[in-house]
């Protein structure tokens, strides 16, 4: 079942605000933002019996769809399908799969039965492995040795203001998420540096994709919760179940999964690395496969 919190369908009476109710507190109740803010006597505010009713028929009936569905796949021998939405619009037959779930998601779509059904998989958020050689999270450290065009000086040297943003996005002081890009600049390269001497080396911005899957896969590999919630993926994938990954920096391709690794403008996120990891073999993920990166 979910981790998710089941939520009240009343509005927050925080001033001007318009968000469903999720706490409350005394006699007034609370979105789940300005509950947070609130550090005595908040409740979770609970269903009436009729609405918790009318949701179990909601969500037996979409796991048993999801059910029928894996074991047709499992019967016709054929892999369970995997799709990619930055919507919540649950596909027919298919386990939602969510890593990052920030709070405007839990608002908006708390009223909607099927939340119960997704199975919020945090421990395997790139966010989740804590700080890493001096930078806030794995994707900060990647991000911040991405070198653009407009890094580079007439001598080939790497200018002020990558320093500069390099510095800001290790410390955290610029938000980044998997998918952040400069407008317009497409990654040029991938840099690695000396902080003793100040010297770097450039390499193609597909080694610096290799380097950050392989990163990723030895974050999930290194912690407990998040090695057991990947068994967990992986115990519901073998039993034939589609999977719908959803994410605000989420696109469905049409595009093979492993050409769109080697597109190297396209974004590619953690989330299509779980799915290489779960349809192939180690040896056959493309990040270890050398000949792509030579």
């Amino acid at each position: 079942m979910s981790c998710l919190p089941k939520f009240a369908k009343q509005i927050c009476h925080h001033k001007d605000c318009t968000q469903l109710a999720t706490h409350y507190a005394t006699l007034e109740v609370y979105c789940f933002q300005h509950a947070t803010h609130r550090s005595t006597n908040i409740i979770q505010l609970s269903k009436t019996n009729e609405v918790v009713e009318k949701e179990e028929v909601v969500v037996k009936a979409h796991y048993s769809n999801v059910k029928k569905h894996a074991k047709e796949n499992l019967q016709q021998e054929v892999y369970p399908q995997v799709v990619f939405t930055n919507e919540y619009k649950p596909e027919d037959g298919f386990h939602m799969v969510w890593l990052d779930v920030s709070t405007y998601w839990i608002q908006r779509f708390s009223h909607e039965p099927t939340i119960q059904t997704v199975l919020w998989l945090d421990a395997l958020s790139p966010y989740h492995f804590g700080t890493y050689k001096g930078a806030v999270n794995i994707v900060a450290y990647y991000l911040a040795h991405c070198v653009y065009g407009c890094d580079l000086d007439e001598q080939n040297q790497l200018t002020p203001a990558f320093y500069e943003r390099r510095d800001q996005i290790l410390s955290g002081e610029t938000q980044v998420t998997q998918e952040y890009l400069l407008p317009g600049e497409p990654v040029a390269y991938h840099v690695r540096i000396n902080e003793k001497d100040g010297s770097f080396q450039l390499y193609s911005p597909l080694h610096g994709r290799r380097e950050f899957c392989q990163l990723y896969c030895n974050s999930v590999r290194g912690f407990p919760k998040s090695q057991k919630q990947l068994e967990q993926l992986e115990r519901i994938y073998e039993k034939g179940h589609n999977l719908q990954f959803i994410g605000d920096h989420l696109r469905q391709t049409e595009t093979n999964i492993r050409l769109q690794y080697l597109d190297i403008k396209t974004f590619f996120a953690v989330e299509f690395v779980l799915y290489i990891m779960l349809r192939y073999p180690s040896s056959k993920w493309i990040w270890n496969e050398t000949h792509f990166h030579t």
